[in-house]
């Protein structure tokens, strides 16, 4: 009989910490829904202040890939361009090609 009576304690006990963990968990829960609504908040707010200056931010990216061509290099390329254009059958450079089509037959008829 000793075992009948402690059994039920033993499941007593479990069901207290059970439910002692699930107030922990949904206070954790509360904390946690209450900060993400701040950090939504913040971020709305965050949104709304740069639309309303109407500058789009800066990429940091687009200003690290800038390319400094040598003035000589600048100066033979326009010259040639420019000497390109005078002829009739130049259409220009087909610049929507990728690296790896360096080879186009549209390109390739341009050489000097």
């Amino acid at each position: 009989m000793a075992d009948e009576i402690s059994l039920p304690d033993h499941y007593v006990n479990l069901l207290e910490r059970v439910i002692e963990e699930n107030k922990s968990l949904r206070e954790e829960a509360r904390a946690n829904a209450v900060l993400q609504q701040k950090v939504l908040e913040e971020l709305n707010q965050n949104k709304a202040s740069s639309s309303d200056s109407g500058k789009r931010p800066r990429s940091s990216k687009r200003a690290s890939t800038k390319l400094i061509v040598p003035l000589l290099c600048r100066q033979d390329f326009r010259k040639t361009y420019k000497t390109l254009l005078k002829g009739e059958s130049f259409k220009g450079f087909n610049m929507d090609e990728s690296f790896l089509s360096f080879g186009s037959s549209e390109n390739q008829e341009i050489t000097m």
